[in-house]
């Protein structure tokens, strides 16, 4: 049985893990996520029948030198989700955007060489390190999307957690 002084003090722990509501951000709006600004770009979606695949597209700033792409790839792996307009939540996962496509010579090159750390191998592989997606599987029948980010590496004066209006 708790007395007083024990259920203050439970009430105080509680709070203090919570975060509070999501901090809402715009489409276009950098999001400071510990070491790094997110800036949510836009969103596509494509259905068949039933299922939809929405990609989110955001653009990622590294504010630490060297850059790591890498920890942000490793510590968000997680952290970004979708919620439709009546709450149901959906898992994804993410991924830097591909810009051009890997050539038999590179991949020659790869296996001469191997990269050094994850930027170059990424880079190797055409992709963007600074341009993401992020892909979700959502019913197509579904409205109200917006995507929500836990911020895994919170730093003073940023916001725990955000939500974004995707407009869908």
């Amino acid at each position: 049985m708790f007395r007083p002084v024990g259920m203050v003090a439970l009430a105080l722990l509680i709070a203090g893990c919570s975060s509070g509501p999501p901090k809402p951000y715009g489409i276009g709006h950098p999001i400071p996520l510990g070491p790094y600004v997110a800036t949510v770009e836009g969103s596509d979606f494509m259905a068949w029948e039933n299922e939809g695949l929405l990609i989110v597209h955001f653009r990622l700033q590294c504010t630490t030198k060297p850059r790591d792409f890498e920890r942000f790839a490793n510590e968000y792996r997680k952290a970004f989700t979708l919620r439709d307009g009546d709450g149901k939540e959906y898992e994804g996962f993410m991924s830097p955007a591909p810009t051009r496509g890997m050539s038999p010579s590179g991949l020659l090159e790869d296996m001469k060489n191997p990269p050094k750390n994850f930027e170059e191998e990424m880079e190797r592989m055409g992709v963007d390190l600074e341009r993401w997606q992020a892909f979700f599987m959502a019913p197509a029948y579904s409205k109200g999307y917006k995507l929500h980010i836990e911020n895994e590496m919170r730093q003073s004066g940023q916001a725990g957690r955000v939500v974004v209006d995707l407009y869908r």
